[in-house]
Order: C-alpha cells, then sequence, then structure tokens
C-alpha cells in the first residue's frame, strides 16, 4: 500500500463506521501536499478518491474548504459530508 490508498482506505473505514453507527455528519481532511512528480494530479486524485470512497459509504458531500494549519504548513481539505440517505 501507499500514501494515497492509506489514506484513501482511513476515509473509508472512517465514513463505514460512523453511518453504521448511525452519525448524520461526517467529515474527512485531506492533505494538499506533493507526494508525486506531478502534485497537481495527485492534489486532485487525492480530494476525488476521497469523496468517492466516502460517497459508496452513504454520504454525499455537503460543503469543502481549505485552510493551512501553521505557516509554513501544507494545505488541507476539509471535506464535511452528510448522510445521504437515513439508515434502515
Amino acid at each position: 500500500m501507499n500514501y494515497l490508498t492509506d489514506m484513501v482506505s482511513a476515509a473509508e473505514n472512517g465514513a463505514y463506521q460512523q453511518r453504521i453507527a448511525n452519525g448524520t455528519v461526517f467529515t474527512v481532511v485531506v492533505p494538499l501536499t506533493d507526494i508525486s512528480p506531478s502534485p497537481t494530479a495527485v492534489i486532485q486524485d487525492q480530494v476525488s478518491q476521497v469523496i468517492h470512497a466516502v460517497e459508496r459509504q452513504g454520504w454525499r458531500l455537503d460543503h469543502t474548504s481549505t485552510y493551512n494549519k501553521a505557516r509554513g504548513d501544507a494545505d488541507r481539505a476539509l471535506l464535511i459530508f452528510r448522510s445521504a440517505a437515513p439508515q434502515t
């Protein structure tokens, strides 16, 4: 496994756990870092893969924003999801 795969798997597992706990909101932070020779592609790929993974667990993206924890630190995307359908 690699960094991107691990991050996507962790987000999907967290979304699953929140879903079975009857949560109505799920948030995930995606670092916007340069982890390959093509940073633009990777950043887009990181965000889109996490969104797809979380939505597979029954969530829909509600809001997104970017922030920076501290000066010189990598930007991050905060993704906020809402439950797509009531739990059965």
